[in-house]
């Protein structure tokens, strides 16, 4: 009778432990799921069909004081090439602005901007007497910077032009984040800033605290910041295709300048305005080239 009791329990016990190894088992299914990958959106083509746009106007920061600037943009999810665009000397965007929505309607996001200090008629904040290349370089990196995040950009195509005194800026920006920037165009670009002359006034102590230049008061350290810029040397570290546009008869930048920087970048052409001077603008060989080379490096 205590044998019977005892393997009684011995089976109750084996059934209560294979009743939990069994619910056990239940609870701790492996199950596999399939999951579908997300498909990477087709990138878009330069200039394929007519796109409709939209403005979008934003106010960027760099050292807590605004940088004004418009975007115009294809109306859609792209991802789209990206492009930002630098004004001259004592000048802002307005000058772009036509370009830029023409590029708009031809599958390129284009952003114009203000110059911190960058004008008379500058919308960005800043002192004119505290502008310098490389503070109108930190500016266009900013902006630079955040257009390149934005979803509908394509990180992978972006690119930099600027005219004179924006297009020795540009040039500058493109040499030093050459990894993140596929072309430069840069119009009749015052690579003649700087050089010799002014080191030399530099080291003789002779840079003024304020000067008069093209109607502004710019400031010293527009002079000492010069002087430490190489521009050939910058220029050359840039892999991307540069297009420089440049007039024959431009009085304020001899064209021999941009005739030694195709030779300086590794991958440059010079196209010639014949008869331009400097300032010629957005006319239609800027707009002709600039396309041209957006559909060669965007539509592969």
């Amino acid at each position: 009778m205590k044998k019977a009791r005892l393997l009684c329990g011995a089976l109750v016990l084996a059934l209560l432990f294979c009743g939990k190894v069994d619910a056990y088992a239940a609870t701790n299914k492996t199950t596999t799921e399939v999951v579908t990958p997300t498909p990477t959106p087709a990138k878009t083509k330069v200039g394929d069909k007519k796109w409709a746009t939209k403005k979008e106007i934003k106010n960027y920061k760099r050292n807590n004081k605004k940088i004004y600037a418009e975007i115009y943009r294809p109306v859609g999810d792209g991802p789209f090439p990206g492009i930002v665009i630098a004004h001259g000397l004592n000048s802002n965007c307005d000058y772009a602005r036509d370009f830029a929505k023409q590029l708009a309607e031809n599958g390129v996001v284009a952003c114009i901007f203000d110059f911190q200090g960058g004008g008379a008629s500058s919308r960005s904040e800043g002192n004119m007497a505290d502008m310098s290349a490389l503070s109108e370089a930190a500016d266009f990196k900013v902006v630079f910077k955040a257009v390149k995040s934005y979803k509908y950009v394509d990180d992978t195509r972006m690119f930099v032009m600027g005219n004179s005194m924006g297009g020795f800026v540009a040039t500058y920006v493109a040499g030093t984040m050459s990894k993140d920037i596929k072309g430069l165009i840069a119009m009749y670009p015052a690579y003649n800033m700087g050089g010799e002359g002014v080191k030399l006034m530099l080291r003789f102590n002779l840079i003024p605290e304020h000067a008069t230049f093209m109607g502004m008061t710019i400031g010293r350290k527009f002079f000492i910041d010069l002087a430490t810029v190489d521009i050939g040397r910058i220029m050359a570290q840039f892999q991307g295709k540069a297009v420089i546009i440049h007039g024959t008869n431009d009085e304020a930048v001899p064209i021999s300048y941009s005739q030694k920087a195709v030779k300086t970048m590794k991958n440059a052409k010079l196209v010639t305005v014949n008869g331009g001077r400097h300032g010629f603008g957005m006319n239609n060989t800027v707009r002709t080239e600039t396309l041209k080379l957006l559909k060669e490096l965007c539509n592969k």
